[in-house]
């Protein structure tokens, strides 16, 4: 528990570390144009945007490893990553291609107190910073923390995620390079947090538990607010790296006007993701809720595709990639694995998926729409 002088002690510490931290200097001619408007916005998207081209996609990420909004802008150009609702708002990561001359100026952007910067081909990744200090840091790290307890401190984080395998928990605060991870001793209890190391969790007859606070003595505000925002950043290029990957070794529509491939951020099985661009625009995502074995196009605007569980029943959907909704065409019942019970699949327009089983037999699906 702690006293109340010493909470608004620290809480005025704190205000003070951010108001005196750094200041981006919105003016700075130096800067790209969209880093000079979104300092001006104080990093706020609802301002921001008013002064940006138009949104042209938004993707609500809902996935293990984070929860945030993505906006497209400029045909796919600029990629804005926002803390969601219903606190959020704050812009906390920005990634462009510098292919299209109003970006190329990010191309020689460097690492500075203002911005964290990292490069993968034409890809740009910023990370704006607003660092509290090393004060503020120390008390961070010497304790846990509640979730509340934390937003008091803080404010709402960019994002939370889960630290798949453990069942913790993780909330991330990117500005402040900032990542805590929290567990609870039992269901109902509020998770404990403190400060994310690269230290081994312990274990107890009751599971994994949280590294010892111990861990997280010697780290310094600098190493961490380095490895984090350098972290995040670098997931987000890797995450583009491989939706372009994707398209590029993807399907495309009988019309050739779009095309799909199979994408997963989380690496887990249940989280592939169909990728789809049109020829003039940026791509869309929409979750395939399990692993994908196959897909087809049917149509210029229907995808067939085949979905792994259950291993003794073979499930086959139809994707409307206008509108991103699927239902169930049919379904096959393998005594054996997938791909030793169907060993050809294809499509005959207007409306027919068909396959072939290792037992030589031809099987027809109809599909209808809806």
């Amino acid at each position: 528990m702690i006293r109340r002088s010493a909470t608004r002690s620290f809480t005025l510490s704190l205000l003070f570390s951010l108001l005196t931290a750094p200041a981006i200097a919105a003016s700075d001619p130096a800067l790209p144009a969209v880093l000079q408007k979104l300092a001006a916005a104080k990093s706020s998207f609802s301002t921001a945007r008013k002064t940006l081209p138009p949104v042209v996609a938004e993707q609500t990420e809902q996935l293990e490893i984070q929860n945030f909004v993505q906006y497209t802008l400029d045909n796919g150009a600029l990629h804005l990553f926002v803390s969601p609702p219903p606190r959020g708002g704050n812009i906390f990561a920005v990634l462009v291609d510098t292919r299209m001359p109003a970006y190329a100026d990010f191309s020689s952007l460097p690492i500075s107190t203002d911005y964290h910067v990292e490069h993968d081909g034409p890809f740009v990744a910023v990370v704006p910073l607003r660092p509290i200090s090393t004060e503020v840091f120390d008390r961070l790290k010497s304790r846990t923390w509640t979730e509340e307890e934390l937003e008091k401190e803080l404010g709402a984080p960019s994002f939370r995620s889960r630290v798949f395998g453990f069942n913790w928990k993780r909330l991330d605060w990117v500005p402040q390079g900032l990542a805590f991870i929290g567990d609870r001793k039992k269901e109902g209890d509020p998770y404990q947090f403190q400060i994310e190391s690269d230290a081994s969790p312990t274990e107890d007859d009751l599971g994994f538990l949280l590294p010892p606070l111990s861990s997280v003595t010697d780290l310094t505000y600098a190493d961490v607010l380095k490895r984090n925002t350098s972290d995040l950043a670098r997931r987000i290029l890797e995450q583009r790296q491989q939706i372009e990957s994707a398209l590029a070794q993807g399907k495309p529509s009988p019309d050739t006007r779009s095309t799909i491939g199979v994408i997963n951020f989380d690496g887990l099985r249940y989280a592939d993701e169909f990728v789809i661009r049109k020829r003039s625009g940026p791509e869309r995502r929409i979750p395939a809720g399990e692993h994908v074995i196959s897909y087809l196009w049917l149509d210029p605007k229907t995808v067939v595709f085949e979905l792994s569980l259950p291993v003794d029943t073979r499930h086959f959907y139809a994707l409307d990639t206008e509108t991103g909704k699927r239902h169930e065409i049919g379904t096959f019942e393998c005594s054996v694995l997938p791909g030793e019970c169907i060993v050809e699949r294809g499509t005959t327009p207007p409306d027919t998926f068909w396959f072939k089983t290792k037992d030589g037999a031809a099987h027809e699906i109809k599909v209808r729409r809806k």
